[in-house]
């Protein structure tokens, strides 16, 4: 297994192998954020990806992040999170994750996701801090069913 960062230079060659991986992710996206605009955001600078191969070189995984300011804090926001053999690169990329946070001066990781995701990063020292709830409203863009 390999975990390598995605260069700036690397994002047009390489975002047709890595799209795949984060377009599911844009589907429970409540934000609206759209893979395309992962990309745009890639190619400011202002969300990294890591991709994380098996040994003979394919891809099984694909972490997106950001580096923000929250209330005095340097937080690693990570955004997506897409792959298959999770048990294989999951602990692995964690730490890298962590060590990659400390070394950048980070205070804290943070991520939303699924409730799924909880008991995988709680034995990572996780936390839950709180929910995110939605109920979509008819706003006229569809007939509504009576």
């Amino acid at each position: 297994m390999n975990i390598q960062l995605v260069l700036k230079d690397q994002i047009e060659e390489g975002w047709n192998l890595i799209k795949p991986f984060i377009q599911p992710a844009m589907d429970f996206d409540a934000a609206g954020n759209t893979a395309e605009s992962v990309k745009d955001a890639m190619m400011r600078g202002d969300v990294l990806a890591l991709v994380i191969t098996d040994d003979e070189g394919m891809i099984i995984a694909v972490q997106t992040m950001e580096i923000h300011n929250d209330n005095d804090e340097k937080v690693l926001n990570l955004l997506t999170t897409a792959g298959t053999r999770l048990d294989e690169w999951q602990d692995d990329v964690l730490k890298t994750l962590e060590t990659f946070a400390k070394n950048l001066g980070c205070d804290a990781i943070r991520t939303r996701g699924r409730a799924g995701w909880m008991r995988i990063l709680k034995k990572h020292g996780f936390e839950h801090l709180y929910t995110i709830t939605e109920k979509r409203l008819n706003n006229g863009n569809q007939q509504q069913q009576e």
